[in-house]
């Protein structure tokens, strides 16, 4: 089931923590931000969740729902338990269209095929980094981002 997020829920924070994984580019997802992105919004059409399994916090995700449509706008789960949050949020989505904006080479690209969610649209992906970096930082297999790391307020 899904749990509303309210201002800064400690859940949040120690969801964050498990999901870190030093192989991948994962930006914060702390509760500072979760409150600051999507509790502080404008349009607030952007409502974040705890992802739950049988009582237990597993996961992250926000969704925006428009006619009958909903985006996965973030979703943010250690791996071991991604797959089991990405069918909660689509289960309790009740959505006629389900929409998501990911890397299609990087982690849990898989999983959302497995999902059912196929690429529609593609872009080129763009790293900017300097030269002094390790050259692994530049492998789209290695960046995890979804619409909840950009600015946009509503995507549907």
């Amino acid at each position: 089931r899904l749990d509303p997020i309210a201002k800064r829920d400690s859940r949040v924070d120690a969801i964050f923590e498990r999901s870190i994984d030093s192989s991948l580019v994962i930006p914060v997802r702390d509760a500072a931000f979760y409150s600051w992105r999507f509790d502080q919004s404008p349009s607030s059409t952007q409502r974040p969740f705890v992802v739950m399994h049988e009582n237990k916090p597993i996961g992250l995700c926000v969704l925006e729902r428009k006619l009958g449509r909903v985006a996965l706008v973030d979703l943010l789960a250690p791996g071991f338990d991604y797959a089991r949050a990405l069918h909660a949020a689509l289960a309790s989505s009740q959505a006629s269209s389900f929409v998501v904006q990911l890397n299609e080479s990087g982690p849990f690209a898989n999983q959302m095929r497995w999902a059912g969610l196929m690429p529609r649209e593609r872009k080129p992906f763009q790293v900017l980094a300097t030269n002094q970096r390790d050259q692994s930082i530049f492998e789209a297999s290695r960046w995890y981002y979804t619409w909840g790391d950009g600015d946009l307020d509503q995507v549907l």
